[in-house]
């Protein structure tokens, strides 16, 4: 079974958001941006004391409670680059798989087909070379 840090690059985002994800899981991550993301948020250190119950989990409000961040005010980042990592899985499992052509994700998605090379090739980039460095 993967993890949630399997289906994202945590290099990619910021400090804060890859602890959260790590804390919480990209999906009490992403119920918690969308509701306060872009706005300073205190963390509660009790978790009976906080409006945030009726936003996340009881188990990921116990965890964010229980982790360094509590009794501290942070600057919750907006949900956008983490919602473009999640599509950029779903985009390349999708072409890569050969369940959708890039044609019908980019029409699915909303994005271009430009983009969706885009994303392809920076994914390529990233990706090791299987092969090892033969040349250097």
């Amino acid at each position: 079974m993967s993890s949630d840090l399997d289906i994202i690059d945590p290099s990619l985002l910021p400090p804060l958001l890859r602890q959260l994800v790590g804390l919480l899981g990209v999906a009490e991550t992403l119920r918690l941006l969308e509701a306060r993301g872009g706005l300073p948020l205190y963390i509660p250190t009790h978790p009976d004391q906080t409006a945030l119950r009726d936003v996340i989990a009881p188990s990921a409000l116990a965890a964010l409670c229980a982790s360094p961040l509590a009794g501290d005010t942070v600057d919750l980042p907006k949900s956008d680059k983490l919602l473009a990592q999640l599509r950029n899985h779903y985009l390349l499992e999708a072409v890569g798989s050969g369940a959708k052509s890039a044609r019908a994700v980019a029409h699915e998605l909303g994005i271009t087909w430009r983009r969706v090379k885009q994303i392809r090739q920076a994914a390529r980039d990233r990706s090791p070379d299987p092969t090892g460095d033969l040349f250097a």
